[in-house]
Order: C-alpha cells, then sequence, then structure tokens
C-alpha cells in the first residue's frame, strides 16, 4: 500500500508541491518493517553493511538507497520454508537476458524471494522492469563498488547488502523460516535444486558443474550424506572447497551470527582470493557437518556465462531511433 505525504512549501507567494512516496508496507505481510524517510533508509543501509567485522574488509560502501518491494503474497503459504535467493547483478549487454532467464526459471519455485542487488550508485529502469514484469516475489536493492575493488571483492558488497536485509526482515518476523542461496544471474539452475535446498537443515553442499577448472566440482557424499572427499583441484586445501551456487544455509543461523559476511573469516581477518565461500561457512559448519543433497553425481547447477554479442552497428540503430 502507498501512503502519500504532501509537503508544501511557499516561497515567493508561489506555492509547490513535493509528493514523497513510501516504499510498500510489506514483503509478505503488514509486519515488515516500514520506511520512516530517506536519512534513516541511508543509516539503515550502513547497518545492513556494516558490521563490526565489516570494519576489516577493505572494500567500503560508496553509494547506495532504499530498497523497492514487489509482493506477491498468493505465491506464500504462511507455514512453508523460504528460499532467500540472493542475486547481484551489474550492467553489462546481456544483463537483462540473464536476468530475464533467471526469472522464467524460478518463476516456477514456490516459496522463493528472489533479492536483486545492483552494483549501482542508483537503481536502474533496467532491472526494474525486469522485476516488475517477473511474476516472483522480489526485492531491489544496490549499492556501488568502486572498479578498483572489483578485482578481489566481485559481488561482495552486494551479497552483504542482501544478507543485512534478510536479518532486518527476520527480525520482525515471528515465523521466518527456510534457507538463504547465492544465485548468480549467469549461471543455469535446475528446478530439482531449489527443492533440495528446502531440505537444507545447516548447511547443504551440491555439485556445481563447469567449475574449478573440472566438469564438476564438490562433494564426494557418503551413504549418510555427508561429505567424505571434495572433487576439486583448485585450491584443493581450503577448508570448504567450493563455489558460490554450491551451498545453502539455513536462514536462523544467518540471523543468529550477524557478523557473519562474505569477504571476511569468523576471526574478522579478510578472505584471500577464493576463499570467500570456505571462509563464510566456517562461521557455521566445518567440513565433517555439511549435508549432502541431490544425486551425488547428477549436477543441477551450473558454472556458465552468457557470451558477450559483437555489436558492431549500434550507431546506425541510434539513428534509427
Amino acid at each position: 500500500m502507498r501512503w502519500p505525504w504532501i509537503v508544501l512549501l511557499l516561497s515567493s507567494n508561489v506555492l509547490t508541491a513535493i509528493v514523497i512516496l513510501s516504499m510498500k508496507s510489506s514483503v509478505f505481510n503488514s509486519s515488515s518493517p516500514q520506511r520512516s524517510s530517506s536519512a534513516s533508509d541511508n543509516m539503515l543501509t550502513r547497518q545492513l553493511l556494516h558490521h563490526p567485522s565489516a570494519e576489516k574488509m577493505s572494500h567500503t560502501i560508496e553509494k547506495f538507497s532504499e530498497p523497492i518491494l514487489r509482493p506477491l503474497s498468493t505465491i506464500r503459504t504462511t507455514k512453508s520454508q523460504i528460499i532467500f535467493a540472493i542475486t547481484p547483478t551489474y550492467v553489462r549487454d546481456t544483463q537483462k537476458v540473464d536476468l530475464t532467464s533467471l526469472c522464467q526459471t524460478i518463476m516456477h519455485v514456490q516459496n522463493l524471494l528472489w533479492l536483486v542487488v545492483e552494483d549501482s550508485d542508483m537503481k536502474t529502469a533496467l532491472v526494474s522492469d525486469v522485476l516488475d514484469r517477473c511474476k516472483v516475489e522480489s526485492v531491489q536493492l544496490n549499492v556501488y563498488t568502486p572498479p578498483g575493488k572489483k578485482s578481489i571483492s566481485s559481488g561482495v558488497d552486494q551479497r552483504n547488502l542482501g544478507l543485512g536485509w534478510i536479518r532486518r526482515y527476520c527480525s520482525n518476523q515471528t515465523n521466518c523460516t527456510g534457507s538463504v542461496y547465492f544465485m548468480d544471474d549467469d549461471n543455469k539452475y535446475d528446478l530439482r535444486l531449489f527443492e533440495e535446498i528446502k531440505k537444507t537443515q545447516q548447511v547443504s553442499v551440491f555439485l556445481v558443474g563447469f567449475c574449478g577448472g573440472m566438469r564438476a566440482e564438490g562433494p564426494i557424499c557418503n551413504r549418510n550424506g555427508r561429505a567424505k572427499l571434495w572433487n576439486a583441484k583448485w585450491q584443493p586445501k581450503r577448508s570448504l572447497p567450493i563455489d558460490m551456487a554450491g551451498f545453502a544455509v539455513r536462514v536462523e543461523l544467518i540471523v543468529a551470527k550477524p557478523n557473519a559476511l562474505i569477504g571476511v573469516d569468523k576471526f574478522g581477518k579478510q578472505s584471500k582470493l577464493g576463499y570467500l565461500e570456505s571462509d563464510f561457512l566456517g562461521n557455521f559448519v566445518n567440513r565433517d557437518m555439511v549435508e549432502c543433497r541431490g544425486n551425488n553425481r547428477e549436477v543441477l547447477v551450473w558454472h556458465v556465462r552468457t557470451q558477450k554479442p559483437r555489436i558492431r552497428y549500434l550507431p546506425n540503430l541510434k539513428r534509427a531511433g
């Protein structure tokens, strides 16, 4: 529901009306936190991103703005497990293709909340248009990461902003259950993956296709559903040699450990390149505690990338309107 507030300013006998529209009152219901002002939004975003551990991270938050919520409460029942899917995204030629493809996949998944976090100092019309058309409950967020920091922290600020939003949302709910999954917009997903994510008890792990220089990287599981070995060639001595697309975490654990962030380990030390996943998961479990989900030999998510198109005649298209 939108509530207009009209502020009237008188200056030199000129009446100026400024209409400020607040964000929609709820993601799922009226108990979601309300937005009071742009100043409080900025303070909230700083609070979401700057936990004590975050002070030791090299990448700082430059610009951000308040979230846009698109509720479709008919897709959720009150007792269901929610998948909180966090998708960092950035401007590129194939961005709309990737987001549209992902939307049309997760439209078939029940009880999924899609958090799309732009690497931008403002929300873009392209992403807004995709989410407006996508029949998936979504939250549109944005936070800007400077170019010089992207090489070691691509998507880190965006994922952490998503985690902060989830923590704040769940702190205002009486029953917030489900799992958190980092769902990149250029990967490809089998619908069965999301059913496996819903089974997560603490931290579940999956094989990821075309990852780490291999056809599939991830756990080799025993009959009890525990990872006995890890099929990984790149930095195999990592505590959990896994890709960002290869795990899900119970949302209750995320809320219970507010200092758990992407980019720092459980001791607050900045992660080295390639250790983002294992350092993050170290806040919750060790190697022997993760749960294998899905068929041990079947890949349900693929680490792929849309080929960058060769655009040669853009000036002609611009002249044509």
